[in-house]
């Protein structure tokens, strides 16, 4: 082998060093997540839910290298322990695992488990991207906050700055139509998902219930509101008029007695059927108001009703809710 040639392999190995460490320092995380899962099988229903989302594989890899489990209420909240008992949480990414509480099976929240672990999977996506790439999506996840912020806000108040952008990659991930993100967004999605709006339709499913709901008392609390207005001054025209009725009743009454209000028998007869009449309209009036009072209560028996409606599928999906108390 000639000198010249012996040069030409040891650029060419040198190239090959190079270049390969490069694809490593660029894809390192990926690597890490591919080894990991080396000898992993998942679970059939851990198989099942990423079937489900129909994830990339970039996607698959990082959900099963997050080891996702799918626990009853006492484990899971053996894991996912800091939050308030009052709000159901669904799941947590923590020690780069992905926990998922395994809530009872409700036709009305198909897609709670789906929606959650993709919520999870967002998580753990953003745990493994670069401090440049956070900071690139960071302004396009906040102006599709500013757009959609009333869908998104809800206990959003409780996350420090970093927290918060990393439970907005994932919210908007899961709950924002595809054609509503930029560019970059919808890129960066894509990484992950094969068809993301198929993802947001699990978050939809699970929730339209709860939407449906709200919705109903909404209109009932406005309703409710202007009838009770309504009731109540009907009521206070009612008392003053009956009051007025009563007196006009007692001057009559005082004045057959003296026997000198009236001139003819005749006058006094055209008198009483005058309040008569009266005493008719106001007992209509009266009975009018019983009917509003009783179609009030009926409407509020409806509100509370969908109120009891909603706890009991938040209770549904929350590991720590306890069994209603039957005191009275």
């Amino acid at each position: 082998m000639s000198h010249k040639l012996r040069n030409s392999l040891i650029v060419i190995t040198l190239c090959t060093i190079v270049f390969g460490a490069g694809v490593y320092a660029y894809y390192n995380t990926d690597l890490k997540d591919i080894i990991n899962n080396f000898g992993y099988t998942p679970e059939t229903t851990i198989a099942n839910i990423a079937a489900d989302l129909r994830l990339t594989d970039k996607g698959k890899t990082i959900f099963y290298a997050s080891r996702p489990e799918l626990e009853d209420a006492t484990d899971f909240n053996e894991h996912c322990h800091s939050h308030d008992e009052k709000i159901a949480v669904l799941g947590c990414y923590t020690a780069k695992k992905i926990y998922i509480y395994n809530s009872p099976s409700r036709e009305e929240l198909n897609g709670v488990i789906e929606s959650t672990a993709a919520h999870e999977l967002l998580h753990a996506v953003w745990d493994r991207l670069s401090e440049n790439e956070k900071t690139r999506l960071d302004p396009e996840l906040n102006a599709v906050y500013q757009k959609y912020q009333e869908a998104l806000s809800e206990d959003l108040s409780i996350y420090e700055a970093d927290a918060r952008l990393d439970e907005l990659h994932s919210r908007i991930g899961t709950q924002i139509p595809f054609n509503n993100l930029p560019e970059i967004l919808q890129k960066h999605y894509q990484k992950y998902y094969k068809n993301y709006d198929h993802v947001v339709a699990y978050y939809n499913d699970y929730i339209e219930p709860f939407r449906e709901l709200q919705e109903e008392r909404d209109e009932l609390k406005s309703q409710l509101e202007d009838e009770q207005a309504d009731i109540d001054y009907r009521s206070q025209e009612y008392h003053k008029a009956a009051e007025q009725f009563s007196r006009k009743v007692d001057e009559f009454n005082a004045c057959v007695e003296a026997g000198k209000c009236f001139r003819t028998e005749a006058e006094a007869i055209a008198r009483r059927n005058v309040l008569i009449s009266e005493q008719q309209k106001l007992e209509d009036e009266y009975n009018d108001i019983n009917s509003a009072i009783e179609a009030y209560n009926q409407k509020v028996a409806q509100y509370n009703k969908s109120v009891l409606r909603t706890q009991d599928l938040e209770n549904t999906i929350n590991s720590n809710a306890k069994p209603p108390s039957t005191s009275l």
